[in-house]
């Protein structure tokens, strides 16, 4: 095609369709800023990999899912151990990562009211109707036309469509020679409409892709909460077992004490420095001994089984497994306040981070729904270029001259009197703007007043540790010199028993004071919201593209 008119419209054309398709690519997932960032831990044991053969110490977010196959139970476990054991295998994870993955294909899914839309119209028909002021002979034609083009929506408001298409027509009277016989007209027609008022503007018209982006990020932070609350229930476990193993311990060593009683109870009654009933006290009080040992085995047996469920082990043979636990608690104090702890959890706690995303939709559909009330105003144009022959390449040569074009040029004004509905959906987005911001402060007080209640008990457990352990302590000693008495034949058996079983008493006061600490140390983290970040746990957030 040699002609000027012509080239000037096949550039028009391919400019069109460059900006076409420029405005409606971007980043896509996996590339640019739109791949999933991971956030790194401190002191991270474990490898951050995300396609580890071994489930590393981390969650890898939306889009991703366990590789490799389920860690076999060892005959020791860390803590840490339980807690890679609990991202793979528990399936409330899972169900959460699931949901995340929808929320993400539904950011695509806005996107998509942008795509360009490709068309085609094929059509072939006869027509034999009476027509004013042509011969009735003359009216039985043919006809036919083929039409292509793409449209596509701007995200400034802008509606453009590109189409290309011939008719043809064949009048059916075989001795009519006073005109064009047949016709065909092709046709090459750009169309655009502005909104200038209503749906006017880049931020208006991606509202269902910033709220889709914004309910991504929520599902990701119930991912994460998931997380967080799957792991306090690991650790809370894992204290509650160590508890019951130290109790079934002293329990253990208190019989012990109780058969030592007897065996000395005995030789001195042999040698008459005993009366017989320490004897009998001392027997007596070991039989009870040994069947609280029985106890504490079951309560043994049902916190391994506690454990086993948070960490997601289902399978018969290893919950018939026996494992030793590795880690003792930690003796690490927090140092922070209510203030301090506050601005934590506003920062990383997944339920104020979602609070205040809802917040964000809401402001979103709040000045969508403002706009909404405006009139539609629309500026629209079209520019066209014809041909018209009786030969199918005839037609397009004079279509190629340029010399026969058309171009329009308008406005479109349309208002519903008294527009109810824009003022009625404008009404109702600004309610729920409020009640979103109401929810964020509510939520704030409440998590106050938890972080208030965290610290009071972490404060408690730091201050039970020692009291705790001088106790045992002072215990230990009078048990010893009740011993040294009753071999001296000064003090009797119930003496000694009584010795005995307060320093049980303070044994078992002390290992529950531990493993209060522990469990209060992270129910704190888990309350502000930073638990992952503590136990060097990465986590990868979705990113806006």
């Amino acid at each position: 095609m040699t002609s000027r008119g012509l080239k000037a419209v096949s550039l028009l054309l391919l400019a069109v369709v460059c900006v076409l398709f420029a405005s409606c690519a971007g980043p896509r997932r996996g590339s640019g800023p739109t791949a999933h960032t991971t956030v790194p831990a401190e002191d991270v044991a474990h490898s951050q990999s995300a396609v580890a053969p071994e489930l590393p110490l981390a969650v890898r977010g939306p889009g991703a899912e366990p590789v490799g196959e389920p860690p076999q139970l060892p005959p020791e476990l860390t803590l840490q151990h339980c807690l890679r054991l609990a991202l793979q295998n528990n399936k409330d994870i899972r169900v959460a990562w699931w949901g995340a993955d929808a929320s993400e294909a539904q950011v695509d899914g806005a996107r998509g009211e942008f795509d360009p839309e490709v068309f085609m119209e094929l059509s072939r028909g006869r027509t034999n109707a009476p027509v004013e002021a042509v011969p009735l002979e003359r009216t039985d034609t043919s006809d036919g036309a083929v039409s292509a083009g793409v449209r596509k929506r701007i995200v400034t408001g802008t509606d453009v469509e590109l189409s290309a298409s011939t008719d043809y027509e064949r009048d059916l009277d075989p001795d009519d020679e006073t005109y064009i016989n047949p016709t065909y007209g092709p046709d090459v027609r750009l169309v655009l409409s502005q909104d200038l008022l209503r749906n006017f503007g880049v931020d208006v018209n991606r509202t269902n892709i910033l709220i889709a982006q914004n309910n991504w990020q929520i599902s990701a932070e119930e991912l994460r909460s998931t997380v967080i609350q799957r792991l306090l229930e690991v650790e809370e476990a894992y204290w509650g077992l160590y508890f019951a193993l130290a109790e079934l311990k002293v329990r253990e060593i208190q019989l012990q004490l109780g058969q030592e009683l007897v065996r000395v109870a005995d030789l001195q009654e042999e040698v008459g420095i005993s009366a017989a009933i320490d004897v009998v006290r001392a027997e007596s009080r070991a039989a009870e001994r040994a069947t609280s040992i029985i106890g504490g085995r079951n309560d043994v047996a049902r916190s391994r089984h506690r454990l086993l469920r948070a960490l997601g082990v289902v399978d018969v043979e290893r919950v018939q497994a026996d494992f030793e636990l590795v880690d003792a608690p930690t003796t690490e104090t927090c140092e922070t306040d209510v203030a301090e702890a506050l601005q934590v959890a506003q920062a990383l706690r997944p339920d104020y981070l979602q609070a205040k995303l809802a917040v964000d939709n809401a402001g979103l559909e709040r000045s969508f729904y403002r706009n909404q009330r405006l009139p539609s105003l629309q500026l629209f144009g079209e520019y066209a270029f014809a041909g018209l022959a009786d030969d199918m390449g005839q037609s397009w040569e004079v279509l190629d001259d340029g010399d026969h074009r058309s171009w329009l040029l308008g406005l479109r004004f349309s208002y519903p009197i008294p527009n109810r509905t824009g003022r009625s959906d404008y009404r109702v987005a600004e309610l729920r703007y409020r009640q979103a911001k109401l929810r964020l402060d509510a939520l704030t007080e409440r998590i106050t007043r938890e972080l208030a209640d965290a610290l009071s008990d972490l404060h408690a457990a730091e201050g039970r540790i020692e009291t705790t352990r001088k106790a045992r302590e002072l215990a230990a000693r009078l048990l010893e010199a009740e011993q040294k008495s009753f071999t001296l034949g000064r003090s009797d058996s119930l003496d000694v028993l009584a010795a005995q079983e307060a320093l049980g008493r303070a044994e078992t006061a002390e290992a529950r004071a531990q493993a209060d600490h522990a469990t209060a140390l992270t129910r704190l983290f888990a309350a502000q919201g930073d638990l992952l970040e503590r136990k060097g746990i990465a986590f990868a957030r979705p990113t806006e593209r």
